[in-house]
């Protein structure tokens, strides 16, 4: 009985981390690094290398003869000029403009229906159990 609770704590979890996961997701890269270019994510700074992934927020900075380019899924490229700083937004320039009509397939928009799809989901594992509780009793009567 204790492994079937183990297996749902388990598979929800696995849900959520999931969910997890896809909200840290990179949203670009950074290619055509020349120069001295440094990115900072996450407050941890490191030098540029092709095509590393750039998640929401990083800022890539060049110096006064370095350049690069931030390419964004949607095939959106914005270079990075000398003596400039690029912070990476959610979405790229080019859909944030409308120049660009995105899909992404983990994007849940304002997630306001997130608290009860989870309830749902509780309640789907909460009858998953209870049908299956493990008893086996065996009629008495022929």
């Amino acid at each position: 009985m204790i492994n079937k609770y183990a297996a749902a704590a388990a598979v929800g979890l696995l849900c959520l981390a999931g969910q997890a996961s896809a909200m840290n997701a990179t949203v670009a890269s950074v290619s055509g690094v020349q120069g001295s270019v440094i990115v900072n994510q996450g407050g941890v700074y490191t030098k540029a290398s092709g095509n590393a992934g750039l998640m929401p927020g990083a800022r890539i900075v060049a110096d006064g003869t370095s350049s690069a380019k931030i390419s964004y899924a949607d095939g959106c490229v914005v270079t990075v000029a000398p003596n400039a700083v690029a912070t990476v937004g959610e979405k790229s320039p080019c859909a944030a403009s409308g120049l660009v009509k995105t899909s992404n397939p983990m994007d849940f928009g304002d997630s306001g229906y997130l608290i009860p799809l989870l309830i749902v989901g509780a309640v789907v594992i909460a009858g998953i159990i209870a049908v299956a509780d493990g008893s086996d009793d065996a009629p008495v009567s022929p």
